[in-house]
Order: C-alpha cells, then sequence, then structure tokens
C-alpha cells in the first residue's frame, strides 16, 4: 500500500524508509550526477538529493501524494511522477495523475536485466 509503509520490506522503495533528507518518501530514482530525485509522499514535491545528502532542487506539484519518480522522455531529460488517490477522504483532479516536467539532467542508461525461472 503506497505510502504507509505496509507490505513491504525497509529499502530504497519502501515509504518506511527515510530518504537521505530524513523524510519519508515513497521512491527514488537517481540521475546521471549521482543524485536522487526522491518523491515525498505527502509533501506534494519532489526532492533532488545530492550525494551527500543535501537538497539542491524542489519540483513542487499540485498533488497531494507523489509516489514514483523516474527519468525518461524522449531526449531523457524529462522527470516522470507517479501519484496517488491512495487514502485521501476527498481526491482532487491533481491526485492519482502522472506528472512530468524538463529538468535538463538525464539518468544513468537503462542495463538490460535476463530473469530466468527457478526451477520449482
Amino acid at each position: 500500500m503506497p505510502g504507509t509503509g505496509k507490505g513491504c520490506p525497509p529499502g530504497p522503495s519502501c515509504p518506511r524508509w527515510p530518504c537521505r533528507t530524513g523524510r519519508r518518501c515513497d521512491d527514488i530514482a537517481a540521475d546521471a550526477g549521482r543524485r536522487e530525485g526522491a518523491a515525498v509522499w505527502g509533501e506534494s514535491r519532489v526532492l533532488r538529493v545530492s550525494p551527500y545528502g543535501e537538497v539542491d532542487r524542489v519540483v513542487h506539484l499540485p498533488c497531494r501524494q507523489p509516489s514514483s519518480v523516474a527519468i525518461g522522455g524522449e531526449d531523457g531529460t524529462r522527470l516522470l511522477v507517479t501519484s496517488a488517490r491512495y487514502g485521501l477522504a476527498d481526491p482532487a483532479p491533481a491526485d492519482g495523475a502522472l506528472w512530468t516536467c524538463d529538468v535538463g539532467v538525464s539518468a544513468p542508461p537503462a542495463r538490460a536485466a535476463v530473469l530466468t525461472r527457478y526451477p520449482e
């Protein structure tokens, strides 16, 4: 369940994991400069955090619960942010939407993965 910390092990993508700012981050993604983009559940924003734990950029969003972040898009410099309506008694149209903006930085290239099925 997003933002609740229920049903996930502690780790970078778990809401119980305090990102380097001490806030509860619902998801993180790294850019090519080794900075983390962190969706802060319940705070209507994404933080960019340096490798030293300093917030060096804030992207304010019209949604209340940003949930996941990625960097992509056609030129690879767009911040993509999902948001959630989960747990909101009166969700607004902005809640539960996908938000994008150009951030002028790219992410490291994706690596191919081969998934195999374990024998039963």
